[in-house]
């Protein structure tokens, strides 16, 4: 049996939470035994019956050490009661921190993956995140350059198998039997589906904007997702004067999401590094859906994105400093949309061929096989 333990979990929403259900219904696929240890969270008993796979929660109790010490005690009932033949960690903590108490007391092998950012932990604790990942029989990188960073803490090149992330196809072809409600403004549509937060440069396109106006006529800007950079970008919203072609939608189920990479005719994500660089985008799972509906990607030239975007071919990459280069890629694509389309035929092949859950699944199936 495979254990897997995650922070990250639907119903929940995000990349690293879509990350883990696709390798645990990749695993599963394949015939393999998996559990689940995940968080306890609104809706998840319904969602846990679609899973096709054991999900244990736990974790549901007030206040942090509270909630992870239920998670350790879940994680030695499974251990007890169950044929547990490796451990998959999705992060180094806490995940790593249970997979490697497990080890120690049991012997039970453990793999932990890297996302990105979170390699640079506070200085106090970089002594226990070296402890997980020197103790794992594998550390599993989204990115080149996750691994690259892995590296340089001194884990070594052979311990550091590199498994993107897949994309669900079959989630990005849901249809919720009405359309999308069109976002406010005329003009093409761009689109950026990403957590409302400083890095990932949603404010840049927001300064291309009056650019992209005046050199390529009216356009519409849709943003999907909450966080924390609302009220700021609400405020560059009003003093650029974009309220009457920018919407900021929030959160959409994943029917309307779908629809939304359908109804878009550019996809952005202008990602920059944030605090001197310890604070990247990792890989950015969003390229790879909207290069699977089809469309063309625009992209911020930093971390992992380099690897998520086939420069020039399914798309382009930009200084994520600068609103005159984004405008200028913008641009570009809007006035010549025979490129564009051919980019997006040829992302949605790449992602296809390379970035599949199959893919994944069968990835990480050679990894656990080599390891435990």
């Amino acid at each position: 049996m495979i254990l897997i333990i995650t922070r990250y979990f639907p119903p929940s929403r995000g990349g690293t939470e879509a990350y883990t259900f696709d390798l645990a219904r990749g695993l599963s696929g394949q015939g393999r035994e998996v559990v689940v240890l995940a968080p306890a969270a609104p809706g998840d008993r319904a969602f846990d019956r679609t899973c096709g796979f054991e999900v244990v929660r736990a974790g549901g109790e007030r206040g942090r050490w509270r909630r992870l010490w239920a998670f350790f005690r879940t994680a030695q009932r499974l251990r007890t009661r169950r044929q547990i033949r490796v451990i998959v960690a999705t992060t180094w903590s806490p995940s790593g921190l249970i997979a490697l108490w497990l080890r120690l007391r049991f012997s039970l092998p453990y793999l932990v993956i890297a996302h990105g950012s979170e390699l640079y932990a506070h200085r106090p604790w970089n002594w226990l995140r070296g402890t997980v990942f020197r103790r794992a029989e594998r550390v599993l990188a989204n990115s080149e350059y996750t691994r690259k960073r892995l590296e340089s803490l001194g884990i070594g090149a052979k311990k550091i198998p590199l498994v993107p992330p897949a994309v669900n196809l079959e989630k990005l072809g849901a249809d919720s039997g009405h359309p999308l409600e069109p976002p406010r403004g005329e003009g093409p549509l761009l689109l950026t589906v990403t957590r409302l937060a400083p890095k990932k440069g949603v404010d840049t396109v927001l300064a291309a904007l009056p650019l992209v106006r005046e050199q390529a006529g009216p356009v519409r800007y849709l943003v999907v997702g909450a966080g924390e950079d609302r009220s700021r970008l609400d405020r560059i919203i009003r003093d650029h004067g974009l309220e009457d072609s920018v919407t900021l939608a929030g959160r959409l189920s994943e029917e309307d999401l779908a629809a939304a990479y359908r109804l878009c005719d550019l996809f952005l994500l202008i990602s920059r590094q944030e605090r001197g660089g310890a604070d990247y985008e990792g890989f950015g799972i969003v390229l790879l859906e909207a290069a699977a509906a089809g469309k063309p990607v625009i992209a911020g030239r930093s971390g992992g994105i380099p690897e998520a975007v086939e420069e020039g071919v399914s798309g382009l990459l930009v200084n994520p400093l600068s609103p005159e280069e984004t405008a200028a890629a913008i641009v570009s694509l809007l006035n010549d949309p025979e490129r564009a389309r051919e980019m997006g035929e040829k992302g949605r092949r790449r992602v296809q061929e390379s970035f599949s859950v199959r893919a994944m699944a069968d990835r990480v199936s050679g990894i656990i096989d080599e390891s435990a």
